[in-house]
């Protein structure tokens, strides 16, 4: 049996869940699931729309402008999900669930299933149109035909929202373990890229420019490491971590903290296509977010990579590192500042060990076989009840050992 199941994004720039549904079209195919479909992307298709058309599938977009509403989107969207007749809709994250669910009513399309990547936001930070389309989802979230959240912190959050609990499942997002794995050729090659000694320690952290990713608090707690000790140095990677961003400039500068000349304590990448060669040269990965964090992407693939991982206590990523990894507060700098030290003082041999213990986790709970499983269970499940009114869902898939 074959699902035709048509994917509404709300972009398809580089980011979690862009990448996550390109992973998630790559296993079923992988998998050889029976899964047909299309995306369609409310903004202008980016890189990950390119991914996944290598893979074969049709992809088109929108053209919407961020966070306004647009009447003509919309009637494209019911003309082109008309054509496609899918059996299923499928939207991921809040713009593209609201306007999918408005959109497979016109259209005729009796299943949806929204898609929720991430946990308490601070609004403050976002649109007023942003902050009216979450709640316009809590009071319309018992319509869909299932809610997924790629983290419990993330499904906890949202029935404080208001968030229908009767539909709502738990499918963690899936790592490439074959792309991302300990890879000692890729480690020492981007470290002589990054012209690092192999006495000293290399922590990165990888995630775009935004306000919920904690970057000052990075900066802070770098500094205060790295006069503990000395032989910390630091890579920034990810969209906007560029020399040209005056206001992470500013906080490097504040903390004493040199991206210039032949050693300098940190390098600034920018985005990379290689993060699997980035990730299995750390010696440490850093996650700084503040809040909004569901399933945090980097983490698996850091784990993946044996690198193991220093995070700030949000979503899940404290349930993902286990005792592989070590959790701070939020916010805290002097304990984000603490660990890293630690992770330099304990030496190769404790890394090495950590590192060991996080590809083992990974390897038990963030397969891509194990997501695309959950997913397929549950359109098929779906697909095979068209009388939406009372179908059961499956419960959460098992988190592993």
């Amino acid at each position: 049996m074959t699902v035709n199941v048509h994917h509404l994004i709300t972009s398809l720039d580089t980011g979690g869940a862009e990448m996550a549904l390109y992973r998630l079209l790559l296993a079923f195919q992988k998998q050889g699931m029976a899964v047909g479909g299309q995306v369609t992307s409310l903004r202008p298709v980016g890189p990950v729309g390119d991914l996944i058309r290598s893979l074969g599938i049709e992809v088109d977009d929108l053209g919407m402008r961020r966070s306004l509403p647009d009447p003509v989107a919309l009637a494209r969207l019911v003309s082109r999900l008309k054509a496609s007749k899918p059996d299923i809709l499928q939207t991921w994250m809040y713009h593209a669930d609201l306007l999918g669910l408005m959109a497979a009513r016109l259209a005729g399309i009796t299943t949806t299933v929204w898609n929720i990547r991430c946990t308490k936001v601070d609004f403050s930070q976002y649109s007023r149109f942003t902050r009216l389309t979450v709640s316009a989802c809590a009071k319309l979230s018992a319509r869909p035909s299932a809610v997924i959240a790629n983290s419990h912190a993330g499904k906890a959050d949202h029935l404080e929202l208001g968030y229908s609990p009767q539909r709502f499942l738990v499918i963690p997002n899936g790592v490439d373990l074959e792309r991302f794995t300990p890879n000692e050729q890729a480690r020492a090659e981007f470290r002589a890229e990054m012209g690092v000694d192999h006495d000293e320690v290399l922590v990165g952290m990888a995630a775009r420019f935004d306000p919920m990713k904690g970057h000052h608090v990075f900066c802070k707690a770098a500094s205060m490491a790295r006069k503990e000790q000395s032989k910390l140095r630091f890579v920034l990677a990810g969209k906007g971590s560029t020399p040209d961003n005056a206001e992470l400039m500013g906080w490097l500068k504040e903390e004493g903290l040199s991206t210039t000349g032949l050693k300098p304590d940190v390098r600034l990448l920018g985005r990379r296509d290689d993060m699997e060669r980035v990730l299995a040269g750390m010696d440490v990965l850093c996650m700084a977010s503040l809040f909004g964090e569901g399933f945090p992407n980097t983490v698996a693939e850091a784990m993946a990579c044996g690198a193991p991982c220093v995070v700030s206590d949000v979503g899940d990523a404290a349930r993902m590192v286990g005792d592989s990894g070590v959790v701070v507060d939020k916010g805290d700098e002097a304990a984000l500042a603490g660990a890293l030290a630690w992770f330099a003082l304990a030496g190769p041999d404790a890394r090495r060990e950590r590192g060991r213990q996080a590809r083992e986790r990974a390897e038990q709970r963030f397969s891509l076989g194990r997501m695309a499983s959950a997913y397929y269970d549950l359109y098929a499940q779906l697909h095979r009840n068209s009388d939406n009114a009372g179908q059961s869902v499956p419960p959460d898939p098992p988190e592993g050992p």
